[in-house]
């Protein structure tokens, strides 16, 4: 809104903090669909699709892991803008600091977020994200500002 109402001052700012949400949308979109969704696959117990709960459930995970990442593309295909695979360094922040917030979220809950997030029991969590899933989020957003991103108008 800021953006909008004065452009000349807020326009980077803006653009900033949309390349973040959307690398983040990009990265936990995959690893949800692709990673976590397989291994916790197993664990549902048989038969609680049919429930009201377990349906609740199926359409709440696919609403909260799917509507963040088609917002932010929409927005990138109507607005024309262009996403810079050089800006791949500020990713790695906000990967660190996404971790940093699942780590929050499991000390004020007091448990953890996902089963394989145990920041209590599982030192290894933090070196396992920032070896492979901070990498893996630039690679996304690399991938996507390379190959996956519509031309811009005008633009062969």
């Amino acid at each position: 809104m800021l953006a909008a109402w004065k452009p000349e001052y807020w326009h980077v700012m803006a653009f900033a903090w949309f390349e973040a949400s959307h690398c983040l949308n990009l990265a936990v979109t995959f690893a949800f669909w692709l990673i976590l969704l397989p291994l916790f696959w197993n664990k549902i117990p048989a038969g609680s699709a049919t429930t009201t709960g377990g349906m609740f459930m199926i359409f709440h995970m696919t609403i909260l892991h799917s509507t963040p990442l088609l917002m932010t593309s929409v927005n990138v295909y109507f607005t024309d803008i262009k996403m810079l695979s050089g800006d791949w360094k500020l990713q790695v922040w906000h990967g660190l600091f996404y971790a940093f917030a699942n780590w929050l979220g499991q000390l004020d809950r007091g448990t953890a977020e996902y089963p394989m997030t145990d920041w209590d029991n599982s030192p290894m969590i933090a070196i396992t994200f920032w070896t492979f899933g901070v990498p893996l989020m630039c690679a996304f957003y690399i991938g996507f500002c390379n190959y996956i991103q519509p031309k811009r108008r005008g633009e062969l």
